[in-house]
């Protein structure tokens, strides 16, 4: 008994570091594309947008769900449809500042004040029903009225 015991924490300690391996790959590719010309501070609240996203159960419950999320035929984040060649060497600087954020997920403050949308300050899109919560950097963030 003690034997299969261990044998199923072992599998599932397994599973659990492969489940954090694809979240923070998928977290290190939302950062990249969304945020790699942003300070630390810029890439945080990206990640505090994906996690508010999961926290608020309005949208899937990881974050690869959310950052891959579709609907209809529109993606959640635009670079998605149009992924572009990546540089192999930032990505991985990328990687491991996902890695700690991830890690570091409950202990670290919300730079958005509980923002679940954000756009880059270049482009002015025609949301209604949102708040206006913070601007870091080259993105504003929002978050449903309440």
């Amino acid at each position: 008994m003690r034997k299969q015991l261990s044998l199923f924490l072992l599998s599932f300690s397994l599973l659990s570091t492969n489940i954090s391996a694809n979240e923070i790959t998928c977290l290190t590719d939302a950062l990249y594309h969304e945020s790699r010309g942003e300070s630390h501070l810029g890439k945080l609240a990206i990640a505090n947008v994906v996690f508010n996203r999961i926290d608020s159960g309005k949208f899937p419950n990881n974050v690869c769900g959310v950052v891959y999320q579709k609907t209809g035929k529109t993606y959640q984040f635009s670079w998605v449809k149009k992924k572009k060649k990546v540089d192999p060497e930032l990505y991985n600087e990328i990687k491991k500042i996902s890695k700690k954020i991830y890690e570091d997920r409950h202990k670290l403050p919300d730079t958005t004040n509980g923002a679940t949308f954000f756009h880059s300050t270049s482009v002015s899109p025609r949301w209604k029903g949102l708040t206006k919560t913070a601007k870091i950097g080259k993105h504003i963030f929002y978050r449903q009225k309440r």
